[in-house]
């Protein structure tokens, strides 16, 4: 009995498998499910794509997700836990600014003192601004309305105004980098899961296949043509083919919950796997690359602005030996059992002068500085790792696409040896293990151009990161 021949086509007019292999492959990405609750429609075998990416509806009556690429990165943009998070340190970064500039501003207290006893001691109020009183002796009661305000800071509240927006500025730059982070998870996450797919694909097709020849062989081995160990030998080649299509599966289902935690959706969630739908467009030269990466990395502009930060402390730190003046003011109604009711009020400025702090500020300044020369450094040493993150994906990248030429000639080449080891076969010429080594290679390069494949588009990923886009 002769195993029937014809061609399978693939996406974008590949040729996948011949024979009985081709009819099998193409069954089998009509059958690739994620294992975890979703059904997906079957193709085919004039199917477009050639991939079983249609979603029916799942068993509870909702509709099952179609996850496409670009789909997938919008959603890991719009709500994962890494950006929500990055996003409240900008608001943190928003709020501790305001709390640098909060004492240059009018502050305004209201204190109520209620005493009795003897002697007249010093109440402090325990808000700012804080307020000194010294109550008579005897009941008394005192309300006291305190303002006071920095008029003049030796220029400390124009530095801590920068300092306030350089910190929300180092705050964006760290959620743009988490931004590309979660993209750059995202697409790597696909790339597997799509690599996945297409290669329980192949072993279901090389498991229809294996079958195929057992039978064949069965059939050979009752009419006497073949001895009975070849028949043995068929029947070890499809349990492994079984073996290999259980570890696939398994494979699969472990990227599809990769690519969930990636994307930001709940394990429980079902999905179909979409299409890798992004255009993988990159830089022209080399140059061009190490050029983009300089001038968009978020981490450059926020290790930036974190050296401007300590700088900034620094200058703090300096300004707070300058004279600073102060306007007050201070309203006070008072009734006490001595002195009757009293209502004064007072308006005036207060210089202070810092003279001596045993060099606190001095070392504050100091350190700040050193930070900042730190930090300095750690830029210079974030461009030299930018730049070897360039040449490295772009090494990968301008290799990718030999990596796939070749992985599409092994394909080629393995076909042909396999269809002429089972044409040897049917006619006697050849021997069943001949068949089987020849099957199990062109299942082996089926596997090896999805993942150069993969490669292609990880490489991709990887250089789009390197350059900050």
């Amino acid at each position: 009995m002769r195993m029937c021949s014809c061609i399978a086509i693939g996406a974008g007019g590949r040729t996948l498998l011949s024979g009985a292999v081709g009819l099998a492959l193409i069954s089998a990405q009509a059958s690739v499910v994620a294992d975890n609750g979703v059904r997906t429609a079957e193709l085919s075998p004039a199917a477009e794509s050639g991939r079983a990416a249609v979603a029916l509806p799942s068993q509870d009556g909702g509709g099952v997700q179609r996850l496409d690429l670009s789909a997938a990165v919008e959603r890991a943009r719009a709500g994962h836990p890494m950006l929500s998070a990055a996003a409240a340190m900008v608001d943190s970064a928003e709020a501790a600014g305001r709390s640098v500039t909060a004492p240059y501003r009018p502050m305004l207290s209201l204190n109520t003192y209620l005493s009795d006893g003897t002697g007249a001691p010093i109440f402090a109020s325990t808000v700012a601004p804080i307020n000194f009183m010294s109550l008579p002796g005897g009941a008394s009661a005192m309300q006291n309305a305190m303002l006071m305000w920095r008029i003049y800071s030796g220029g400390r509240d124009r530095t801590a105004g920068r300092l306030a927006g350089v910190q929300v500025a180092a705050a964006e730059s760290l959620f743009g980098t988490t931004e590309l982070d979660v993209g750059l998870r995202v697409r790597l996450a696909f790339a597997e899961a799509q690599r996945r797919e297409e290669d329980l694909a192949a072993e279901r097709a090389g498991l229809e296949a294996a079958r195929e020849l057992e039978r064949v062989t069965r059939e050979r081995f009752e009419a006497g043509k073949v001895p009975e160990a070849f028949l043995f030998r068929a029947q070890a080649d499809r349990a492994r083919s079984q073996r290999r299509v259980a570890m696939a599966r398994a494979e699969f289902q472990a990227a599809v919950a990769r690519l969930k935690e990636a994307v930001g959706i709940p394990q429980e969630e079902p999905l179909t796997l979409g299409e890798w739908d992004e255009a993988m467009e990159a830089p022209r030269t080399l140059d061009e690359a190490r050029r983009r990466s300089l001038r968009d990395r978020p981490e450059l502009a926020m290790l930036d602005k974190r050296r401007e930060a300590y700088s900034l402390r620094g200058r703090l730190a300096d300004q707070s030996g300058l004279p600073e003046v102060s306007l007050m003011g201070m309203s006070d109604l008072m009734s006490t059992e001595r002195f009757g009711n009293m209502d004064k009020y007072k308006v005036g400025l207060v210089v202070s002068f810092p003279l001596f702090d045993g060099g606190m500020r001095r070392a504050d300044a100091d350190q700040n500085r050193a930070m900042s020369r730190r930090t300095e450094a750690d830029l210079d040493t974030m461009r030299l790792r930018i730049q070897a993150e360039v040449a490295a994906s772009w090494a990968a990248w301008s290799a990718a696409p030999s990596v796939l030429e070749a992985a599409e000639s092994e394909v080629r080449s393995s076909d042909e040896a396999y269809r002429i080891a089972k044409l040897r076969y049917e006619s006697g010429k050849a021997i069943q293990v001949e068949v089987s080594e020849a099957l199990a290679d062109f299942v082996t390069a089926l596997v090896g151009r999805a993942q150069a494949l993969e490669y292609q588009r990880r490489a991709w990923a990887k250089l789009m990161r390197a350059v900050g886009a």
